[in-house]
């Protein structure tokens, strides 16, 4: 138990990692765009750390629906870093919109093994 809490926490601490990259990539985009380059690749590397995190932890629950979560993770950071390497394309704005499908599919995934899962305590209410 101690070692999923611990994976849990990593997951987390990376996903705070790439809410702050993500930020200062939007902050400073007309400002310091090779900043805001960086920080954008850097966040889409801490999201494939809790890509993988999140398949360790949702792979006892349904390993088939982990990894499909875990490859949405990783085909949305390409497709998304792919559009920021080619931000001189006539479109960079198609690239994020894949990647905010592969993104959405990934949370739905994750959402729904959150629920089948017995990480989080059941709250239930009678009517």
């Amino acid at each position: 138990m101690n070692d999923l809490r611990r994976t849990a926490r990593l997951a987390g601490a990376l996903w705070l990692i790439v809410i702050v990259a993500g930020v200062i990539s939007f902050l400073n985009q007309s400002v310091h765009p090779r900043l805001a380059f960086a920080a954008n690749q850097f966040a889409g590397l801490c999201y494939l750390g809790v890509s993988v995190l999140l398949y360790e932890l949702f792979k006892p629950v349904r390993a088939s629906l982990a990894l499909f979560a875990a490859f949405c993770g990783l085909a949305g950071v390409a497709s998304g870093a792919a559009a920021d390497s080619l931000g001189q394309s006539n479109s960079p704005a198609q690239g994020f919109f894949i990647a905010m499908v592969f993104f959405g599919a990934q949370i739905i995934s994750i959402g729904y093994l959150i629920t089948r899962s017995t990480l989080i305590p059941r709250l239930w209410v009678c009517c």
